[in-house]
């Protein structure tokens, strides 16, 4: 008899071992592992545009500075209208507080509550 519970219970951790060694790998990557992926990677540029003859020029206008871009990015102007800075808003993850939205959407902004307003400057970007 004694020989039988220590078999089943050794089949037991057996299959328990099994289990959780199985259902571990299968675990989905959380939303906030992805943020805390995504944001440790730094941005490496696949060129130099400063080596381009045509952009070393002054330009009069950050319209201008846009017009040589599109150039070349022929659909970049539409992902930037997609993009968080567009958008005034972005997914972040803040220590102690976990995934949070934010961006000028939500978050006061002293350029757009002050006496003086930047509307003038805001209005020349050249998005």
């Amino acid at each position: 008899m004694k020989k039988i519970l220590i078999l089943i219970s050794l089949a037991i951790i057996i299959g328990l071992i099994i289990f959780g060694t199985l259902t571990t790998n299968s675990i989905e990557e959380s939303k906030l592992d992805q943020l805390r992926r995504t944001y440790s990677e730094k941005h490496i540029p696949s060129v130099d545009h400063s080596k381009f003859r045509q952009l070393s020029k002054k330009f009069n206008s950050p319209g201008e500075v846009t017009a040589k871009c599109i150039k070349c990015h022929n659909k970049r102007h539409e992902e930037v209208m997609h993009s968080n800075h567009w958008n005034w808003e972005k997914e972040e993850y803040i220590e102690g507080r976990g995934i949070v939205s934010i961006g000028k959407k939500n978050i006061m902004n002293n350029f757009c509550i002050g006496t003086q307003g930047n509307e003038t400057r805001c209005a020349t970007c050249h998005i």
